[in-house]
């Protein structure tokens, strides 16, 4: 019998996210909101709303061939998940970023973001 696979273990199995970067670092968060749990709890859910709008940019903007837009989007999606502890995601998106040449690039990079932030919001949750 055949079982599929869920999201994490895709993203997991994929080789090019082969990497020992944590997917959350929760040690990391701590230190940036100093222990406070009602502030780790609000960072957070604006996290993932950060996250919800920049996939949506990211699609948006490589649908329309929009090179500028699509590299701030990674760029700033990149700099939030290493704020708050979310290494993967910020690894994928600046794999992402370095190489946004081509709408085929961009396309590619934005299922490799969203791939890390499917498991980041698994964590986080």
């Amino acid at each position: 019998m055949h079982s599929a696979q869920t999201e994490a273990e895709m993203y997991h199995s994929a080789k090019e996210f082969d990497t020992e970067s944590p997917v959350f670092e929760l040690g990391h968060l701590q230190r940036y909101t100093l222990g406070d749990k009602a502030l780790q709890s609000e960072v957070l859910g604006l996290f993932r709303e950060q996250i919800a709008s920049s996939l949506l940019v990211l699609r948006e903007s490589s649908a329309r061939d929009d090179s500028m837009t699509w590299r701030m989007a990674a760029h700033t999606l990149k700099g939030s998940a290493r704020a708050v502890g979310a290494f993967r995601l910020a690894e994928a998106a600046e794999l992402a970023e370095s190489d946004h040449a081509t709408r085929e690039a961009r396309v590619k990079g934005t299922e490799r973001i969203a791939r890390a932030a499917v498991v980041t919001v698994a964590a986080i949750s």
